[in-house]
């Protein structure tokens, strides 16, 4: 949340006037009335975060890396993705395991974001064919929400789909990804990523 609260609490007027801006020039009335609307709702919630104050960066970095460090692998992830800090090879496929092991969604959904930007998976072992690109990187976020992360219309992961990209009339993540990212050509190897990734995880019963 503080991390989400970081652009609005600096001027929250603002922040709902640039909404109104963008969505002014939106082709879609759908996603213009739904941005508008998940942007009042993140102000609403930003207002209750130490009451409406400005968040400095430097407090929520080292609330990142405390989470970090007391072993929440989504915030790891996070911390992964800063400039100089991506794994790769063997310190990415250790990292992976535990990921695995876990078996935790919210964990899994950041390992999405984290091997997007890996340009291959080169040296990640058993991981390596989904260690690294983008449909890889939406594959694992996709598998997330099969395993019980909210992904659902008005989630903060769709809020903040929303909010970044202008998308906010899909009712899930998966059904975003397939409907404005991932072209036609691409369906079925998404598809196939989505199930070699399932098939390393815990059976989920």
């Amino acid at each position: 949340m503080y991390g989400r609260c970081i652009p609005v609490n600096i001027n929250p007027r603002r922040f709902l006037q640039s909404i109104d801006a963008i969505t002014a020039l939106s082709k879609s009335p759908a996603n213009a009335e739904g941005m508008k609307r998940v942007a009042r709702v993140t102000a609403d919630e930003c207002a209750s975060v130490d009451n409406g104050a400005i968040i400095p960066l430097e407090a929520h970095d080292l609330w990142l890396q405390q989470a970090a460090k007391q072993g929440d692998l989504a915030a790891q992830a996070q911390v992964f993705m800063r400039p100089g800090k991506r794994p790769q090879g063997d310190e990415l496929r250790k990292f992976m395991d535990q990921v695995v092991a876990s078996n935790d969604p919210t964990a899994m959904f950041e390992m999405g974001q984290l091997v997007e930007g890996n340009p291959s998976g080169d040296g990640a072992g058993r991981y390596s064919s989904v260690a690294g690109d983008t449909l890889t990187g939406y594959a694992w976020s996709i598998v997330a929400c099969q395993r019980g992360l909210d992904c659902g219309a008005g989630s903060p992961i769709m809020n903040s789909v929303c909010l970044n990209t202008g998308g906010c009339s899909s009712p899930d993540f998966e059904s975003f990804v397939r409907d404005y990212i991932v072209t036609t050509g691409d369906a079925a190897l998404l598809n196939s990523k989505i199930q070699e990734v399932g098939s390393l995880l815990p059976n989920s019963n």
